[in-house]
């Protein structure tokens, strides 16, 4: 899970050295455990938290090769919903808002919803996109048309 809350300037310095120390840690743990789907969640959000976006999406990615949904559908839709996050955090506003659009396709889908979208702190930073405001609208019109039928 990411964390939604930035560190004041105080913390910046003691933030950005734990999270080095943990990166170091991600990336010994890597070596024993390529394909492992938490060693993957924890790259990508370390690397995210550092700013080291590239790195992070890249994980992300991985993850998603590793549990596509085809293969996978709880899991796939897990890792799809790690890589929007990550792609969000990054700033990749294109590829999170498709991924989200694909996410919310799934029936029965529990990693993405609407309600998710609306509370979630790990969207925040798309709030005043119109774009994400718009899936929002539209999910929430798609929920009343089927809700009535």
């Amino acid at each position: 899970a990411a964390v939604g809350a930035e560190p004041d300037a105080g913390q910046a310095e003691a933030t950005k050295t734990g999270g080095e120390k943990r990166a170091t840690q991600v990336h010994v743990e890597l070596g024993r455990q390529r394909d492992s789907m938490s060693v993957m969640g924890q790259l990508s959000w370390s690397g995210g938290c550092l700013g080291r976006n590239a790195e992070a999406i890249a994980a992300a990615q991985h993850a998603v090769a590793l549990f596509p949904l085809a293969k996978d559908v709880y899991f796939g839709a897990r890792q799809l919903t790690g890589l929007a996050e990550i792609d969000a955090h990054a700033g990749a506003s294109d590829e999170a808002l498709q991924l989200i659009r694909q996410l919310l396709a799934i029936p029965a889908g529990g990693e993405m919803s609407i309600a998710r979208l609306k509370r979630d702190p790990t969207w925040d930073p798309r709030r005043k996109d119109p774009r994400f405001q718009k899936l929002i609208t539209d999910g929430e019109a798609a929920m009343k048309l089927q809700a009535t039928q």
